[in-house]
């Protein structure tokens, strides 16, 4: 079984989120696989033909932040510096190697703009 060790990750995030860059959520699943076994299998069979199912979302890591913004149209710096962490880190790249573009919400609160990410990666 291929277990995930969740403390290791929650130890790396302050390093690969910026200062400017503020949590509001984590949430994450690795479920294990564990084959199913057939009926009337003897011991010496036991473990070949075995299947196993598991839900393609049942993996993922995904975190929620706010980082600022200068305008409606700017890009965000803070977010180039957040993916590649990511992908360096050997924790998240041994589990999560798929991190795709994320969802972007600009928002104007009281007259300065931030932005709303939501950034799910997966095996």
């Amino acid at each position: 079984m291929n277990r995930v060790y969740w403390a290791d990750f929650l130890l790396e995030l302050p390093d690969i989120i910026p200062p400017t860059v503020d949590l509001v959520a984590l949430t994450a699943d690795y479920q294990f696989v564990v084959p199913d076994e057939e009926e009337g299998e003897d011991e010496e069979e036991s473990g070949k033909n075995r299947s196993a199912s598991m839900d393609e979302n049942a993996r993922f890591f995904e975190i929620e932040l706010k980082a600022p913004l200068a305008g409606i149209g700017s890009s965000i710096p803070e977010l180039t510096q957040i993916t590649a962490g990511l992908a360096a880190s050997d924790n998240f790249s041994r589990y999560f190697r798929e991190i795709p573009a994320p969802d972007i919400n600009p928002m104007e609160i009281d007259g300065a703009w931030q932005a709303n990410i939501v950034l799910r990666c997966t095996p």
